[in-house]
């Protein structure tokens, strides 16, 4: 079960962040009836959110300029997601395994980024060629935004046993 809420908001970066938090809040009362969920929620070291009163509730969260998005799934999950725009051949090249253009970059990228938030780790644990390239038994799914098509998505998540 992958469950995506979604909406748009204004550029600043507060209202980004609260647009993304409002979407869990309420997605959580949507699927679960957990009134408070966000009120219990804490960070590990490299910042992953989570909810030690409700472990089995997966969840993840990710913002762009425009619109926010929170994904509930039924096991462990990362979320990213970008606007289209123009990524600098200097990360393309340096973190990017050399993508050929802005959409091959940005695909690549919310994967990365989609592993590091499913790992709860930071970007200096992961790189594309030897995590992205060889998943082992992560799984990385397209997500098409009901948003519009200037939106890349991607969930990352491993595989069941």
């Amino acid at each position: 079960m992958i469950v995506l809420f979604s909406s748009f908001c204004a550029p600043d970066s507060f209202s980004r962040h609260e647009t993304a938090w409002r979407l869990l809040r309420d997605g959580a009362r949507r699927i679960y009836g957990i009134a408070d969920f966000t009120d219990g929620i804490v960070r590990n070291p490299a910042g992953k959110p989570y909810h030690p009163g409700y472990p089995q509730i997966n969840f993840s969260i990710s913002h762009t300029k425009h619109a926010a998005f929170c994904v509930f799934s039924d096991r462990e999950i990362g979320l990213d997601c970008e606007e289209t725009r123009h990524v600098s051949e200097r990360v393309r090249s340096r973190y990017l395994g050399g993508a050929k253009d802005d959409g091959e970059a940005l695909e690549r990228w919310t994967m990365l980024e989609s592993l590091v938030k499913l790992k709860g780790v930071t970007f200096a644990d992961v790189s594309f060629d030897r995590d992205v390239r060889e998943p082992g038994n992560a799984v990385f799914e397209r997500i098409t935004s009901p948003l519009g098509k200037e939106f890349v998505i991607h969930v990352c998540y491993f595989r069941k046993s």
